[in-house]
């Protein structure tokens, strides 16, 4: 049954982000083409005009960012709107689980996320050329080994790396889900709580940290991969207690006031 609840999800969740998605690799293969048809073959010319290059690769960012950004916000908004409004309804009607839910809409939302990082770093690749601007480096090539090289050198701490991201990704998700779990326990102004909550608690968080995690560490002098671990250790801590609190509240405490 979740694999029927996640297509549902995906197609719904990429019925927006596609759009997203088309327009940054647009932007990108006109980057690249700005590049190679007007910035080199003009760019010793007196009268050439860099300005036109520099906004659409202002634009291109700020559509990466953009993409980056609605990779979490559609699947939030998309979480909210499932089962905190009217369409709640049908969707508590079905006959799942409220675990089956939550995993296939973190599922759903993780692999929404992967496919956005993958289509910003096909972006990337597509807007710039395999050479520099010199045309003397081998951009990707010269990256990967650079990236190998790492982890030869250092094999822990890009293994720390990567675990870090695989915890904390889902952190990022279910934080978001957690504020709207929440949130949805008020009855008015449910918008302005989440937002309030949203940067509320991510304030509170990093003072937090900065009052007592890092005086913490500082006192145990602990090491650089030490540190790492108790990192990785509280976001998976924090992805288990986000779940089972957003799964309670799903069964218990669902609010479908619209």
């Amino acid at each position: 049954m979740v694999k029927k609840l996640m297509k549902h999800e995906l197609m719904a969740l990429f019925r927006v982000l596609v759009w997203w998605i088309g327009a940054v690799l647009l932007l990108s293969v006109l980057v690249r083409l700005s590049y190679e048809l007007i910035f080199i073959p003009l760019a010793d010319a007196p009268y050439f005009n860099e300005s036109f290059i520099f906004l659409l690769f202002f634009a291109w960012a700020a559509a990466i960012f953009a993409l980056a950004f609605a990779s979490i916000f559609v699947s939030a908004a998309r979480f909210f709107r499932s089962l905190f409004t009217g369409e709640g309804y049908m969707t508590f009607s079905l006959p799942v689980s409220a675990t089956q839910l939550l995993i296939s809409k973190l599922l759903s939302a993780f692999i929404a996320f992967l496919a956005c990082m993958a289509a910003i770093v096909l972006s990337i690749f597509i807007a710039f050329p395999m050479r520099g601007l010199t045309g003397d480096i081998e951009i990707i090539p010269t990256l990967f080994e650079d990236l190998i090289s790492s982890y030869l050198h250092d094999p822990l701490g890009m293994t720390e790396r990567i675990v870090f991201l695989i915890v904390s990704v889902p952190a990022g998700i279910l934080y978001c889900d957690l504020i709207s779990s929440i949130s949805q326990l008020f009855t008015k102004r449910r918008g302005l709580v989440f937002v309030l909550m949203l940067f509320g608690i991510s304030f509170a968080l990093s003072y937090l940290y900065a009052l007592i995690f890092e005086p913490l560490i500082m006192l145990m002098n602990a090491s650089g991969h030490l540190l790492s671990w108790i990192e990785i250790g509280l976001c998976a801590a924090f992805d288990v207690a986000a779940f089972f609190v957003i799964r309670f509240i799903l069964m218990h405490k669902v609010n479908l006031v619209v």
